[in-house]
This record gives C-alpha cells, structure tokens and sequence, in this order.
C-alpha cells in the first residue's frame, strides 16, 4: 500500500523482530535518509510520500539489537524533551504576560 511518511505521522511496520520501531523512527528524521526519499521518490515537497514498493527497496542500516534500543530510546526521549520544552516556553510567556498585566492594570497610571 503507498505509505506517506511526515514528521506528522508515520506507520511503519517491520515484518522482522530484529528491527526496533523507535530505531526506525530515528532514522526517518535524519537529514541523509530524508534527502534519500527525496531523490527516490522525485519530490521535494513539505510532505515526502514514497510508496511501499520503493520503501522496501531501501537499506536500513542493521545494527544489533541493543544499540537499536538505545538509539531508539535516546529519540523518544529527546522527542519528550523537546515537547516539555516547549510547553515551558508557552508557560513562561504566559506567565510574564500575565504578570505585566497584573502589575500594570493595578497601578492605574500611564506614562
């Protein structure tokens, strides 16, 4: 079935259990496999799209088991860390905001 693969969403499902998904995850955001798709699916748009049969042509890097693992969980960590840093950083202007609001609202004055 064609796949559509975006830093949106992805579904990929390995028929082996000698591949970790997060690993896979991880190799679908770096730059070189990105502009891989791009050349083989001959698009450079904002969303790649490449169909199963030229997704299944593609080598994957196999490395063993356990340093998938840790590639893979160190990317879903760092997916969590980037999340939480945003949410700290929507927080914080949030809360400087309301914070000038208060202080300026109570004092009544203009400059």
């Amino acid at each position: 079935m064609p796949t559509i693969i975006s830093t949106n969403l992805f579904i990929i499902r390995s028929k082996s259990d000698r591949v970790v998904p997060e690993y896979l995850g991880c190799l679908f955001e770096q730059s070189s496999v990105l502009s891989y798709i791009e050349h083989i699916s001959g698009t450079a748009v904002a969303i790649k799209a490449i169909s199963a049969k030229k997704l299944a042509d593609m080598m994957i890097p196999m490395i063993p088991i356990e340093k998938q693992k840790a590639l893979g969980e160190l990317w879903r960590l760092s997916k969590r860390q980037k999340r939480l840093l945003q949410e700290y950083m929507f927080e914080s202007e949030r809360f400087l905001s309301g914070l000038v609001e208060t202080i300026t609202s109570s004092k009544g004055e203009l400059a």
